[in-house]
């Protein structure tokens, strides 16, 4: 395997997360940092975007599954996003981190949660 790792920081969207009221409306900002290590072999030897991750889809996706509902709370958020990174073709590793900026914002601190993914 040759391994290689995708970077993607500070990707940004909002989307309704939180179980207070004034976390449900309007929709909050939250940003992800992103890391995959993908099995390049192929791509390397075709030197074709469709042997490798896509980043732009990836990122598109993870926006819009972010958007698609309203969640109480940021740890089924982080599993449902992480899913769907490891679903992803040619993934073997993947790590996830969520700010929530505003969380804290009143005493200057920012929340984030941050798990990983490895290919059984």
């Amino acid at each position: 395997m040759t391994p290689q790792h995708i970077h993607i920081s500070g990707l940004k969207c909002d989307a309704v997360i939180g179980i207070l009221a004034h976390e449900k409306s309007p929709p909050q900002p939250l940003v992800f940092d992103v890391e995959v290590t993908i099995d390049a072999r192929a791509a390397i030897a075709s030197d074709a975007i469709g042997d490798t991750l896509d980043y732009a889809t990836l990122s598109e996706a993870l926006i819009k599954e972010a958007q698609a509902r309203p969640r109480e709370l940021l740890e089924r958020l982080h599993h449902e996003l992480l899913m769907l990174i490891a679903r992803q073709p040619n993934v073997c590793h993947a790590s996830l981190r969520i700010y929530k900026p505003q969380a804290l914002e009143h005493l200057g601190a920012v929340v984030s949660i941050s798990g990983e993914w490895v290919a059984p």
